[in-house]
């Protein structure tokens, strides 16, 4: 009997491909996702760090000036953390996309996988009737010679 060959084989391995490729955004989209969390972190930690700071100053009897540059610096900063919260809320969105695509792909591939082992299934059920065939017609050309 010929070797077993699936004809879908080419398309098996797009669809190996696409998963593949769809598992490396994931894994990218992980790490830019735990970089903006750490960043935004980072700045909160400065939020509370200046504020700590603006109440020393004033605590300090501070003129109106450094107040007023304790204040600036502090919303900057407010604001940087506000930025990076939204980067983190926006790369969680586009986390959760793909690991929708990835997990798209893994079905398309489990799609091909299951017609590759009905195909084989297919092949080894005719490879077992060949070979019983061929047992059968030498069991009568034996039973034919003994009778000769």
């Amino acid at each position: 009997m010929k070797r077993f060959r699936f004809t879908l084989q080419a398309v098996q391995t797009v669809r190996e491909r696409q998963e593949e490729l769809a598992r490396r955004a994931v894994a990218r989209a992980v790490g830019r996702l735990e970089a903006a969390q750490q960043r935004w972190q980072e700045a909160r930690a400065a939020c509370v760090a200046a504020a700590a700071a603006q109440r020393m100053v004033m605590e300090a009897g501070a003129t109106a000036g450094e107040l007023q540059v304790h204040a600036s610096h502090r919303r900057a900063l407010e604001a940087y953390a506000e930025d990076c919260a939204r980067a983190v809320a926006q790369l969680q969105i586009e986390l959760q996309r793909a690991v929708e695509s990835w997990q798209a792909a893994r079905q398309a591939r489990d799609v091909v996988e299951r017609l590759r082992a009905r195909q084989w299934t297919q092949y080894q059920r005719a490879a077992a009737a060949q070979e019983q065939k061929a047992l059968d017609e030498r069991a009568v050309q034996a039973a034919t010679m003994e009778r000769i």
